[in-house]
């Protein structure tokens, strides 16, 4: 039985050579030389649609794009929590910023808050005065509201809360931007950092 071309499959001559193998050659050492040529790892560009993140060299950390995100909930009540737990993000310096930022707001939302309350009720009892009346075999004391008492305290609490959102506003607005600036009046008292 005779010889067949591994490449063509056409049948070989005795002591033969079938003359695609010369071009099945020569492309083999083409290929060879362009693989000595070329590195063994080439940086091949995404395709259209799909995501690909970058490897950082070794011994650099891993950094996520949640660090932004982080950076933004630390403005929105207690939710700094989150930038303060969340590793690798808790590690880097501009989330630290931002986290003590927020600690520093939620402090004084809730200082203000209880401020408010008590001048709200000082306010109260001055405009409003305390009426007593009979219940029983002793007295009760209760008052009643007027109009003008709600409004001055309905004021108060109103500005309280619109500094303290346009204060979470503004640190939400340099994390856009990619700004580590402090909150106006409130920022230099942060503590973490």
């Amino acid at each position: 039985m005779g010889k067949f071309c591994v490449h063509c499959g056409i049948p070989i001559p005795e002591g033969g050579v079938c003359n695609c193998a010369e071009a099945v050659q020569e492309r083999e050492s083409q290929a060879t030389n362009q693989a000595d040529t070329q590195p063994p790892f080439q940086n091949i560009p995404p395709q259209q649609g799909t995501y690909q993140q970058p490897i950082p060299p070794v011994g650099q950390p891993i950094v996520s794009n949640n660090s932004k995100l982080y950076k933004i909930l630390s403005y929105i009540s207690i939710l700094w929590i989150i930038g303060l737990v969340v590793s690798p993000e808790k590690n880097q310096p501009s989330v630290r910023f931002h986290v003590g930022q927020g600690i520093v707001l939620t402090i004084f939302s809730v200082v203000l808050k209880i401020v408010v309350t008590i001048i709200n009720a000082i306010v109260n009892a001055i405009i409003q005065g305390v009426f007593i009346t009979r219940v029983g075999f002793g007295y009760a004391y209760y008052s009643t509201p007027s109009a003008f008492a709600i409004c001055i305290s309905g004021l108060f609490s109103f500005l309280a809360w619109a500094a303290v959102i346009t204060l979470a506003i503004i640190g939400i607005v340099n994390v856009v931007n990619e700004k580590d600036k402090e909150l106006p009046f409130i920022g230099r008292f942060a503590f973490y950092k």
